[in-house]
C-alpha cells in the first residue's frame, strides 16, 4: 500500500514539474557561441513536444504540434506496417502447418486416427489463415475511415 501511494505521489510530482516547464527551456550552444532555443512545448496549446533528430524514425516536431498529428502518424504508418507483418507471419505459419498436415495425411498409410488428426490440423490451419485475412481486412477498413 505504501509503495502504491509513493508511486502515485512521485508520478504527480513529475507531472507537475513537466507542466511547469517554460516554452523554451532548453538552450544549446553552437560553435559560434550563439544560443538557440529548442522547442519543447507548443506556445499556443502548452503541449509537451519532444525534439527528435532527423535520421530517427518517428513523429516529427511539426507533427507533434498539429492536432491529431501523433494519431495520424500511428494510423498511417505504424498500424498498417504492423498488421502487414503480423498477417504475413501468421499466414506463413498456417501455410507451413497446412503442408505438414498434408505430409502427415499422406504418410498415415490408412491409419484412421492419424488421418483424422491430419485433417483436423489442415482445417485448423485454414481457419487460422482465414481469420488473419479477415483481421487484416477489418484493420484496413478502420484505418481508412475518415472521421469528421
Amino acid at each position: 500500500m505504501i509503495k502504491r501511494i509513493t508511486t502515485i505521489l512521485l508520478t504527480l510530482i513529475l507531472a507537475t514539474q513537466l507542466l511547469a516547464l517554460p516554452v523554451h527551456a532548453v538552450h544549446t550552444t553552437n560553435t559560434t557561441d550563439t544560443h538557440t532555443d529548442t522547442l519543447i512545448a507548443d506556445a499556443n496549446s502548452n503541449k509537451l513536444i519532444i525534439p527528435k533528430p532527423d535520421p530517427l524514425p518517428g513523429v516529427s516536431t511539426d507533427q507533434q504540434g498539429t492536432p491529431g498529428g501523433v494519431k495520424k502518424w500511428f494510423t498511417e504508418v505504424i498500424l498498417p506496417n504492423w498488421t502487414k507483418g503480423i498477417v504475413g507471419f501468421v499466414a506463413m505459419l498456417s501455410l507451413l502447418m497446412l503442408v505438414i498436415s498434408g505430409f502427415r495425411y499422406l504418410t498415415s498409410y490408412g491409419n484412421e486416427e492419424t488421418a483424422g488428426a491430419a485433417k483436423k490440423m489442415a482445417i485448423y490451419s485454414l481457419v487460422a489463415l482465414l481469420l488473419t485475412l479477415f483481421s487484416y481486412t477489418i484493420v484496413s477498413i478502420i484505418v481508412n475511415i475518415e472521421f469528421a
